[in-house]
């Protein structure tokens, strides 16, 4: 709902595909 929810979101996006996770 906020910009830190959208960011954490984009930034768990992003590491998870670098670790290779959903």
């Amino acid at each position: 709902k906020s910009v830190s929810d959208f960011n954490k979101r984009f930034s768990g996006l992003s590491f998870g595909s670098k670790k290779g996770a959903s």
